[in-house]
């Protein structure tokens, strides 16, 4: 199982973005459910976001993308890396493997 950090970066002011953030993260909320994301949020900065999910491969991240309202009305860029966990904490170890 691969992670992914998945940085999204604003093309639209934050107010923009405020007013489509329900939408975005009800659309999040089903991988939450089927446990593909852990974490989610806006940079302190205000100029993007990042998610933390785990896939065994680019697919489910770019279907994640592909349909996600803040690409889908073109108000965000991303961009992601993978890395194999070689360390953890033991109570996230779980998620990591997918159990």
């Amino acid at each position: 199982m691969h992670i992914y950090v998945v940085i999204l970066t604003y093309k639209v002011p934050i107010e923009t973005i405020m007013e489509a953030a329900p939408a975005h993260r009800e659309y999040l909320q089903t991988f939450y459910e089927d446990q593909t994301v852990l974490f989610s949020g806006i940079q302190c900065a205000k100029t993007g976001g990042v998610i933390v999910m785990r896939s065994e491969n680019d697919t489910r991240v770019q279907e994640l993308v592909k349909n996600d309202p803040f690409h889908t009305q073109d108000l965000a860029s991303y961009d992601w890396i993978s890395f194999e966990v070689r360390k953890a904490q033991p109570y996230i170890e779980e998620w990591i493997h997918g159990k």
